[in-house]
């Protein structure tokens, strides 16, 4: 049995991107990292990273000089989850503890840094086989514009409900890469 290979702590990954001046949400970065990762199911080494690092960099979301060490080990765990048949893979967001609004813009953003790359990958709905996924790739478009400030509160109802919808994105985006390896 392998072992669970788990991303680092959301904390810990906002702090690094904070010392290295990166002003990305590390959802939204984990978000693109996976986009590429499901468009390119069988590139796992270096010159797997490298596009994802270029793009992050053409962007203006880091230098060369801070992409290696804080993207690239990222991009290998979201790499080697998905491609476990476990259902290991995990969406990078905060941890319950960090205020309701502040989670479900980081979900926003996580899906707006998916679909941002995938577009920029070059996927057009069109190549995907079966209508539930470009109906998940809708779903995501919504979930990308919620509005919701940080300091919002959630009931017991949203705090399932954002459970639910976190599961579902997790799940779509299993189904996507499945779809392309």
């Amino acid at each position: 049995m392998t072992q669970k290979i788990l991303l680092p702590a959301y904390s810990k990954i906002a702090s690094l991107f904070d010392s290295l001046n990166i002003d990305l949400s590390p959802a939204e970065v984990h978000g693109r990292i996976c986009a590429a990762v499901v468009l390119n199911p069988k590139g796992h080494d270096k010159a797997f990273v490298e596009p994802i690092l270029k793009q992050l960099q053409a962007g203006g979301m880091m230098t060369e000089d801070t992409q290696e060490g804080a993207i690239a080990d990222l991009v290998l765990i979201t790499y080697s989850q998905l491609v476990e048949d476990d259902c290991r893979f995990e969406l990078l967001l905060p941890s319950d503890e960090t205020s309701f609004g502040a989670r479900v813009k980081a979900l926003s953003l996580w899906c707006a840094g998916f679909l941002s790359s995938l577009g920029e990958f070059g996927l057009k709905k069109e190549t995907l086989d079966e209508e539930d996924l470009n109906s998940f790739l809708s779903d995501l478009a919504q979930i990308a514009v919620v509005p919701v400030k940080e300091e919002q509160k959630g009931t017991e109802r949203d705090e399932s409900d954002y459970v639910e919808l976190v599961e579902y994105v997790r799940v779509g985006v299993i189904s996507l890469y499945d779809n392309f390896v």
